[in-house]
């Protein structure tokens, strides 16, 4: 029997989010299930454990002999994945590549990055357009810039 492992991830704050992140790792919606309050995780036996989450994966969507991996929605809103040590070498469905954790993260980063350029693009420009806002000309674009392993945002005007 595997333990399970407790991750810090403090900048997952957002189920949406996560929820978008799992779904780009390879589960669907039918897969992942959410809970208001946190429900018990399963072991490769079927087994009970002790670690209880909001956000679940079944084991029979991870792959035939893992565990269900889950993310505990804690008191300062953060969600906090936990996943047998078995199963931190998954990927997404039936994969096994990688580092689960890390994938998550990335995706997720991934994700609220996007959702920061179509906020700022579709909904601040024009805002600070049509406020007159001096210095925000109608041809200001938004674009990302990779500089080494992080994803800045430009703003160019």
């Amino acid at each position: 029997m595997s333990e399970y492992v407790k991750y810090d991830c403090s900048d997952i704050t957002d189920d949406q989010t996560l929820i978008e992140a799992l779904q780009q790792m390879g589960w669907n919606t039918s897969q992942i299930e959410v809970h208001q309050n946190p429900v018990t995780l399963y072991g490769y036996h079927n087994d009970a454990r002790p670690e209880k989450a909001n956000i679940v994966i079944r084991r029979q969507n991870v792959g035939s002999s893992s565990n269900d991996i889950g993310f505990l929605k804690l008191d300062d809103g953060t969600y906090q994945p936990i996943v047998s040590e078995y199963d931190t070498s998954t990927s997404g469905p039936r994969q096994r590549s990688g580092h689960f954790v890390t994938d998550v993260k990335s995706k997720y980063a991934r994700i609220t990055g996007e959702k920061c350029v179509a906020q700022i693009t579709n909904m601040t420009i024009p805002r600070m357009q049509q406020q007159g806002i001096a210095g925000t000309p109608r041809n200001a674009k938004v674009s990302t810039v990779r500089v080494g392993n992080q994803v800045q945002i430009k703003l160019t005007y």
